[in-house]
């Protein structure tokens, strides 16, 4: 069940993202991506939301929503384990995302995510998501990203 993030998940946090990206041939650096350091904090800061898929005291799956300074907000950091993909955790996250989002009074949800991450592209797609754009993230794992955004709800 999801659950909001604890400051004590940082490291199973932190290790789910080593094994997702390792999927890909990528590796976490948090130099590039400091809000892992810190990421119950980070999402909070301005009324964001930070949650974890917890099964048996493992954490399976995270996603949290960034809130901007306008109507908009960010869905971010959206990953699942190999092991539980394919039983709702992505869409009943983001669904989570958008409620929290709603419920702050945003009316559109933007997220970017790395080209290779072709499943999810589909899953954000199936959800009302449109892709509307590309960046070059010039990081370490040279990271191209689609962007994608809806309105909401």
């Amino acid at each position: 069940m999801y659950r909001p993030a604890r400051p004590e998940d940082t490291p199973l946090i932190q290790a789910l993202v080593s094994q997702v990206y390792g999927e890909y041939g990528l590796s976490l650096y948090l130099d590039e991506e400091p809000h892992w350091i810190d990421p119950c904090g980070y999402f909070r800061v301005d009324g964001g939301e930070f949650w974890v898929w917890e099964t048996e005291g493992r954490i399976k799956g995270m996603g949290a929503v960034n809130l901007h300074h306008d109507h908009s907000c960010e869905l971010k950091c959206l990953y699942v384990h190999a092991s539980a993909r394919g039983q709702g955790i992505a869409p009943t996250l983001i669904h989570k995302a958008i409620e929290h989002a709603v419920a702050a009074g945003k009316t559109h949800m933007v997220m970017w995510s790395d080209t290779r991450f072709q499943t999810a592209h589909h899953l954000y797609r199936k959800l009302g998501f449109q892709q509307t754009g590309f960046r070059d993230c010039q990081d370490s794992n040279q990271s191209l990203e689609y962007g994608f955004e809806k309105p909401i709800p």
